[in-house]
């Protein structure tokens, strides 16, 4: 089904079941919120350890495909991987989650970064990898190959819904309204992350 005057063409996809699951847990995702126990989605816990397992799968996948690829693609595939390690990196809190202070009854309290060792030169390394990672992105990606691709819209309507989960769950207006609201924010995110492994797939498949 093609877009007329974009150039852009969406995939007729059919339901498989992990987008069947996927969608499901997305739909369910706070009554299983509120059923799960609070400790789920604490830092260093279950659902964290979850969603740094699914990034770093999805970096491994990604040198795996720059390694069996056509030579114009690998660069490519090489960006993926830098991208899915910066949001592993992310969830570990840029190596906090190695330096809790104390744990509470809400969990774990990690230092403040600026406590972090070599803090400074992590935040300036941070910052490096963050720019050269956009600027592959902007050199390296190829978007007009991409863009002939037929797009995966069932899988990106499904992470526009996770992301919009995970941003409601944040938010201290819904926290006071639904105390398990971090927990299905944490479960948003790990659906979002695994479609975002989903849908690297999907384009290795096509190019």
């Amino acid at each position: 089904m093609a877009m007329h005057g974009t150039g852009i063409t969406l995939q007729r996809y059919s339901w498989n079941w992990s987008s069947m699951c996927i969608a499901a847990i997305l739909y369910l995702s706070v009554p299983l919120a509120a059923l799960l126990p609070n400790w789920v989605s604490w830092e260093n816990s279950l659902l964290e350890d979850a969603q740094v397992l699914v990034l770093l799968f999805g970096m491994l996948h990604c040198v795996f495909f720059s390694r069996h690829t056509k030579a114009y693609y690998r660069n490519m595939w090489l960006t993926g991987a830098g991208a899915f390690l910066l949001m592993a990196g992310r969830e570990l809190s840029w190596g906090r989650v190695f330096f809790v202070r104390k744990v509470t009854e809400n969990g774990p309290q990690l230092v403040p970064m600026k406590d972090m060792p070599y803090h400074l030169g992590l935040e300036i390394l941070i910052g490096v990898y963050v720019l050269l990672l956009v600027i592959a992105l902007i050199k390296v990606v190829p978007w007009k190959k991409l863009l002939q691709v037929p797009l995966p819209i069932l899988d990106i309507f499904l992470a526009i819904i996770a992301i919009a989960l995970a941003y409601i769950g944040d938010r201290p207006w819904f926290t006071d309204f639904f105390v398990c609201s971090e927990t299905m924010e944490e479960i948003a995110e790990l659906m979002l992350y695994i479609l975002l492994c989903k849908i690297t797939d999907y384009y290795y498949s096509e190019l």
